[in-house]
């Protein structure tokens, strides 16, 4: 564009495709202090969809509750939660807890982070008066770490197994409360029950810590012995692991000669409800919709589909598993022989009885870190039966058109429009969504964005030709690469390398079928970094852009002991 006295003329105009809609309440003005931002939603949960309106109402409060003040999801806070998206706050952050927990939390999380925060000048982001929000940060995150000292502390002077009884009959009572849920109570109490309720489970979560410390451990043991494969693998096969219990069941339904006999969804679903197949496969099926029914890609927004809603959609992930191998046994005997090489170590090292006592804190605890977030998917699952009863009712005033509209609204509208019918909720649910869709065309969402619209990606660490970034599970894979943006957009065929941005349990029947794992982001405690390790699968992460250089055939070597991926031949 250009003036000529005094006119504006347009001289030339094309899309700008590179451009990210940041929300105005995160934009900053000229001269003003910057912040910069973190994309929680992608980093930790595994996609970068948009979550519903009161889904992200209920996740951020949930947060709030669990994390002690340490997730402020306030726009002066440190995880700002706003328009079915959610941040990290990394200006915030750093005026609350300084400089040491900042990058004890980023350098955590991911090793793009490290990347890119380690090449940053932070001072020109952390300029400027604390925000109220966030003075009282620390006293959060030391109340949240209290809160777990004791079961740690009675976990490891006395018997774990106490501890764990405790956490797990707390949890029991919790799911059972979310079963009672009634269409016939206030909606915002029953809300609340599930919401508040979600802190009470966390009471003996220091149980889990127990197994992160008997890895601190090992590592301790055996620092001057190249054992570091050995140690991953004894995390392999973990006791209470719900994800990875959901992907064994699947694969021994997928086993069913019947299940491999049916040719098409409409056959499995007749023969499920005319209870046709044979008495083991229909206890199979009728526990793991009990079980794992609730659960579902983005899993965390209220709004999600539930399996159980369409379970015909069972029938397709059966399909894509291969059951050629026993994928319990390779992981139970790669777990054995890494412990008994272990052992034998410990026996000449003379800490044999330490490393026993270790090695069953380990195997008894740490495959409980998953077990919090399944219980609030299940108590989601419920809460998100209950929202669309309350929905049937306003589409029967005329106030919404469908029962899933409901997720458009907060649930403070939705009360006050259950009491009073001349409510304009189509209004509301424009008012809300209009932000939203200025983002709609954004596929890739960015790790890390400024509050000026400035983008930040580490460059990949390339040696040689090969890419360099964290090992994630340990062991060495060649295999074809597929490269897949959604769980089930293309088949993953046995034996090929799944390539993908990140993962979150909806994938796990995919894993079974992967040979080896390249992901852009995602630490070692990301779902597909647990998955990976669960099965005995090697995996790299922290390549952002891994998608773009990898396409679909490239043949690769994923060596999950080294952090390396080498691409041996392109398709």
């Amino acid at each position: 564009w250009a003036y000529e006295k005094g006119q504006l003329y347009l001289l030339q105009a094309r899309p700008v495709t590179s451009y990210i809609p940041l929300f105005p309440e995160l934009v900053t003005k000229p001269g003003e202090h910057k912040m910069i931002y973190v994309d929680i939603m992608g980093l930790t949960q595994g996609f970068s969809n948009t979550m519903s309106i009161m889904g992200m109402d209920f996740w951020a409060r949930m947060l709030t509750i669990i994390k002690g003040g340490f997730m402020i999801s306030s726009l002066d806070g440190t995880s700002p939660a706003i328009h079915g998206r959610q941040y990290l706050n990394v200006s915030n952050f750093y005026k609350g807890g300084g400089e040491k927990l900042t990058f004890r939390i980023l350098n955590g999380l991911d090793g793009n982070l490290t990347h890119i925060f380690g090449n940053l000048d932070l001072e020109d982001y952390t300029q400027g008066p604390v925000p109220k929000a966030v003075k009282g940060m620390k006293g959060g995150f030391v109340k949240m770490g209290l809160k777990a000292i004791p079961a740690v502390i009675k976990g490891s002077i006395s018997d774990y197994n106490v501890v764990l009884k405790s956490f797990l009959n707390g949890v029991e009572k919790f799911m059972h409360s979310s079963d009672t849920l009634s269409v016939d109570g206030d909606i915002i109490e029953n809300v609340d029950r599930i919401i508040t309720g979600s802190g009470s489970i966390m009471n003996d979560i220091g149980v889990i810590y127990l197994g992160a410390i008997a890895s601190s451990k090992f590592k301790k043991m055996f620092k001057d012995d190249d054992v570091e494969a050995d140690i991953t693998s004894l995390s392999m096969d973990l006791k209470g692991n719900v994800t990875s219990e959901m992907g064994y069941l699947m694969f021994r339904m997928a086993a069913y000669s019947e299940i491999k006999e049916t040719v098409s969804k409409d056959e499995f679903m007749s023969k499920i409800e005319n209870n046709l197949y044979s008495a083991d496969f229909m206890s199979d099926y009728k526990y793991f919709m009990k079980r794992f029914g609730s659960r579902g890609f983005m899993e965390i927004d209220v709004a999600t589909p539930r399996t159980w809603e369409d379970p015909s959609s069972v029938f397709d992930r059966l399909k894509d598993i291969s059951t050629d191998k026993n994928l319990s046994e390779g992981v139970k005997k790669k777990r054995k022989d890494a412990y008994d090489r272990l052992l034998t170590l410990a026996q000449e090292k003379g800490i044999e009885k330490k490393f026993i006592k270790t090695a069953e804190q380990l195997q008894g605890t740490f495959g409980y870190r998953e077990y919090p977030k399944y219980v609030l998917v299940y108590a989601f699952g419920n809460l998100h039966n209950l929202l669309l009863e309350y929905g049937e009712k306003l589409v029967k005033t005329g106030q919404l058109e469908n029962t899933y509209q409901i997720f458009d609204l907060h649930v403070e509208e939705v009360a006050d429009a259950l009491k009073d019918s001349s409510i304009d909720l189509q209004a509301r649910r424009e008012a809300n969504l209009a932000p939203v869709k200025k983002a709609a065309n954004v596929k890739d969402w960015p790790l890390v964005i400024d509050s000026r619209g400035k983008v930040f990606k580490p460059k990949i660490v390339s040696e040689d030709g090969d890419l360099v970034g964290a090992p994630i599970a340990s062991g060495k894979v060649i295999g074809r690469a597929k490269v897949l943006h959604s769980p089930y957009e293309k088949s993953l065929n046995p034996g090929e390398i799944l390539v993908t941005k990140a993962t979150e349990p909806s994938w796990t029947p995919i894993f079974i079928n992967a040979a080896g794992v390249v992901m852009e982001i995602g630490g070692p405690l990301q779902h597909g970094g647990v998955i990976a390790r669960e099965y005995g699968i090697p995996c790299v992460s922290g390549l952002i852009g891994a998608m773009e250089i990898i396409k679909d055939g490239d043949l690769l070597e994923v060596d999950g002991t080294n952090g390396i991926v080498k691409i041996l031949e392109k398709a």
